[in-house]
């Protein structure tokens, strides 16, 4: 909460939930305190309240196991300027003793990437109306932590009276999810670009459904630029910029749904469908345009080769994140693209393909970076499903 930026282990007592001595306390580096998803949070919690109570409860609902962090009156008094007019040690009992908190640690000083070294939370908890740690919260980002910034209800949120797209806009770059298994291009370029669409639709009071659907019809269109006309420069470039477009309002639709706390499984299921259904519809487009304009046989089995190994690819991984979260394990462990640089992620993206679409009007150079993509492709699935057969034998062995 409120002082979320605190976050060395220290010793309470003896025999409680925040002693070495204590089964809950880490006792080393890399120690985790679940095997399922940790959370953690952290702050002073002074005269303790509903409002806190109800962030702590609802950190809690979204997380296997909460790990709350509370700061001693020396860290508070260096934070606030002022001591806690509650005594650490009650305060560390109160925290310990609430049903939705499972370990209650004492913390001693401002450093959240430190406690990460010894929990290895996987997503880091945050009262919005405290201010930001921009560079910490991007480190965490890059090493694959979640933050969520959460908002108790009757109480203001930071943009109330401001319903700006740069409002929206800084409490979604605040609350981005893992760059592990993602691309540069994702990560650098598609994320930020659907952050400010994303709030761009929050200010024009959109569901994440619309951006969807808008996300399809964009992608149809770049489809039949590419399916329709006689390759050009122009058409190429249109075409092109229309798939880039989809592919951040693809993103923008989920950022979206976090913003305003619109998502639901039909929504995440419609964007599945939609996102297969783009895949057919694009090599089918490179398909029928070859064709039309005479490209020789051998070349018409490249984008038949790209669709069936995009969509294997695309389902396998979802039902092998699936079928591994059935059986308690992570899902970006499941689908093995976190093991996987960003950069060695490129040919596999989505945005990357998009773009390449740019080179339409130069068929020749298009040809070889397709075929060059769909090659990386098939590659990426055969070291991908032996990842998910070993993983999933591993899970029936348990």
């Amino acid at each position: 909460m409120p002082d979320d930026e605190t976050t060395r282990l220290s010793t309470p007592g003896s025999g409680h939930p925040g002693h070495p001595g204590h089964p809950g306390h880490p006792g080393h580096p890399g120690h985790r305190l679940a095997d399922g998803r940790v959370g953690f949070a952290a702050g002073a919690f002074d005269l303790f309240d509903a409002t806190q109570l109800h962030l702590l409860e609802d950190a809690r609902t979204r997380c296997d196991l909460l790990c709350v962090g509370v700061a001693t009156d020396e860290l508070a008094e260096l934070l606030h300027g002022r001591r806690p007019v509650v005594p650490f040690t009650e305060r560390l009992l109160i925290v310990s003793e609430l049903r939705c908190v499972d370990v209650a640690l004492a913390l001693d000083h401002p450093d959240t990437l430190e406690v990460w070294e010894s929990v290895r939370f996987d997503e880091l908890f945050v009262d919005d109306r405290s201010p930001a740690d921009d560079r910490t919260q991007d480190r965490l980002h890059e090493i694959g932590v979640e933050v969520t910034h959460l908002h108790a209800e009757g109480t203001p949120a930071p943009e109330a009276g401001d319903a700006s797209v740069r409002s929206h806009h800084e409490r979604l770059r605040t609350a981005q999810k893992p760059s592990r298994g993602v691309s540069l291009y994702s990560s650098r370029v598609n994320r930020p670009a659907g952050r400010w669409l994303a709030a761009l639709a929050a200010t024009l009071r959109l569901t994440p459904d619309q951006i969807t659907w808008a996300s399809a019809f964009v992608s149809l269109l770049g489809a039949a630029l590419i399916a329709l006309p006689t390759p050009g420069p122009l058409t190429g470039a249109l075409a092109g910029l229309a798939l880039v477009f989809a592919f951040a309002l693809d993103s923008a639709d989920g950022q979206l749904a976090r913003l305003t706390g619109g998502g639901s499984p039909a929504g995440e299921w419609l964007d599945h469908v939609v996102d297969c259904g783009v895949k057919v519809c694009l090599h089918s487009a490179v398909l029928i345009a070859w064709y039309r304009n005479g490209v020789s046989g051998g070349w018409l089995l490249v984008p038949l080769l790209f669709v069936l190994v995009s969509l294997v690819m695309f389902q396998g991984g979802t039902l092998a994140a699936k079928l591994h979260e059935a059986r308690g394990g992570g899902r970006s462990e499941a689908t093995g693209a976190s093991r996987l640089s960003p950069v060695l992620l490129l040919p596999v993206d989505h945005g990357v393909i998009s773009a390449a679409f740019l080179l339409w009007g130069f068929p020749q150079v298009f040809g070889f970076a397709y075929l060059a993509l769909a090659l990386a492709h098939t590659a990426m699935l055969v070291a991908l499903s032996r990842h998910w057969y070993a993983q999933l034998a591993s899970d029936g062995a348990r």
